[in-house]
């Protein structure tokens, strides 16, 4: 005869593994799902997986480098703003994603002290040398962007290309730090 709270400690048992099975599926899924947008390096999906990426996430590394030229100068312009938002749009982030909500917010106030950014930041790097392997022109494509966000803020009256010594210094770091 089965004891009284046994059928209470079996429910509780079977809700814990139910919860387990759940979290290992989500992070089996994410896992496959951050493989599959080309990162293959064991430690580097760890790093990504615990840092919270989701195969939608991720491409907030492509969009990075351009906050932090926008950023550099100390304050984000609106045509800057606009920009990288247009550059995000052509990247397939969607106005109702995660990763546009995130993005937004570290365009309007400073992100430099945000723990996913500055995660994000160091991540770049490692993420960018893996999706090498089959995307090679992403580095280029990346510069490029930032240097356009640089670019962004007219000269004298909106006209000539004026970039900020801050965003200068920014865009020779960026340079150095997407280097083969």
């Amino acid at each position: 005869m089965e004891k009284p709270l046994e059928k209470v400690r079996k429910a509780h048992e079977d809700d814990y593994f139910i919860k387990q099975n759940k979290v290992l599926a989500t992070k089996l899924k994410a896992k496959m799902g951050l493989e599959q947008s080309g990162v293959h390096d064991a430690a580097l999906l760890e790093e990504l997986m615990s840092a919270g990426f989701t195969p939608d996430t991720l491409r907030l590394l492509f969009l990075v480098p351009l906050v932090e030229v926008a950023w550099a100068d100390g304050r984000v312009q609106n045509e800057e703003r606009d920009a990288i938002l247009k550059i995000a749009e052509k990247r397939a982030v969607e106005t109702t994603s995660e990763t546009y909500k995130i993005l937004s917010g570290w365009l309007n106030s400073d992100p430099r002290s945000n723990d996913l950014f500055l995660k994000s930041k160091g991540l770049v790097e490692a993420f960018l040398k893996e999706i090498q392997k089959d995307q090679p022109e992403s580095a280029a494509w990346i510069f490029e962007a930032a240097k356009h966000i640089a670019e962004a803020t007219g000269g004298i009256f909106g006209f000539g290309k004026h970039i900020s010594h801050e965003e200068a210094d920014a865009l020779k770091a960026l340079a150095k730090r997407l280097a083969p």
